[in-house]
């Protein structure tokens, strides 16, 4: 459980201060009956369904339930940042979201069609007729309406669904703290949170790791040219002596022991060794053998702490 933060509510991009309808407020908003049992509702039980937001701060669904909170004084409730939806996308996700929310009485469902056929008339009678909850035939009828009076074009080929799957990322947040970091992190998100929702501190996280692992993809490591590379022919005890080997100067050890369990009286010394040279937080990266593996890492542990350990198998071709 992460601690909660008591930041005072980010600011979003709810109410213009042109006093014009917000950007995405595509449904006209409830009546004063209809706003008053919500609020209270809210007042008593708070905010249930989250607020969402795209990933530019601009309220997508739930404006409502933003201005009651605002009036309330409520500053943490769940907010759910969604990135990736272009500007048609979000109003469809908008009018989907809605159609079983709202009851809108007939005059207000064709107003969304319209509304809708002005951003894109090229949309087909059967898609907007799922969009705004209306029979297909409805949307005909405006259509030829608004042809005839030069509101829209008239067009030969029309948009239909195009089966293809956008994944966009969302991240729930549920205080104003959580808010900002998930607006942060949205842009960074790895492939693998594609179609998924997120909790902001998971998020971060990923965040935060996919970055690091794109800027180290990012850097050109040059190739050891020359005198940077120098090979020893010697027994591991007498390396620190004839290498030069510096204490906690070095950064990996990578051997591969002798499999039988003759060299086990070998192994403390190696141990002691790489403790010596290695630096803080420094890898030994060993092969060794299944059969003593148990007296293995029970000697490296006197002097290393373990972190990991792959397995790799071997199959003679007379066995097949």
């Amino acid at each position: 459980m992460a601690k909660r933060s008591n930041q005072p509510a980010s600011k979003t991009k709810q109410t213009p201060s042109n006093g014009k309808r917000p950007k995405y407020q595509l449904l006209p908003p409830p009546s004063p009956q209809e706003y008053a049992a919500l609020k209270a509702n809210i007042e008593s039980r708070g905010i249930q369904v989250p607020v969402e937001h795209d990933e530019n701060g601009d309220v997508l669904d739930g404006h409502s339930r933003t201005q009651i909170a605002e009036e309330l004084g409520i500053t943490k409730y769940p907010v759910r940042v969604i990135e990736g939806l272009t500007e048609e996308q979000k109003r469809h996700h908008i009018l989907a979201g809605n159609l079983n929310r709202r009851h809108l009485s007939r005059k207000q469902k064709r107003e969304l069609v319209e509304q809708e056929l002005k951003q894109c008339p090229r949309i087909t009678d059967r898609w907007l007729a799922e969009l705004t909850g209306v029979d297909h035939k409805t949307v005909g009828a405006v259509r030829r309406r608004m042809v005839g009076n030069g509101e829209i074009p008239h067009v030969e080929k029309f948009k239909a669904r195009d089966g293809k799957v956008y994944r966009n990322r969302s991240i729930l947040a549920n205080t104003p703290a959580e808010l900002a970091n998930a607006r942060k992190a949205i842009r960074n998100l790895p492939p693998s949170c594609d179609g998924r929702i997120v909790d902001a501190t998971t998020a971060t996280r990923r965040a935060r790791r996919h970055v690091q692992k794109q800027t180290r993809m990012a850097k050109k490591v040059e190739p050891l040219r020359g005198r940077s590379i120098r090979m020893h022919h010697c027994r591991f005890q007498d390396l620190e002596k004839k290498a030069r080997l510096r204490p906690e100067s070095a950064t990996l050890v990578l051997t591969d022991i002798p499999f039988h369990k003759q060299f086990l009286d070998e192994l403390p010394e190696l141990a002691a060794f790489t403790e010596r040279v290695l630096v803080d937080g420094g890898l030994l990266v060993m092969y060794s053998g299944q059969y003593c593996l148990d007296k293995v890492m029970a000697i490296l542990g006197q002097h290393l702490t373990y972190r990991w350990v792959l397995s790799s198998a071997w199959v003679s071709e007379a066995s097949h």
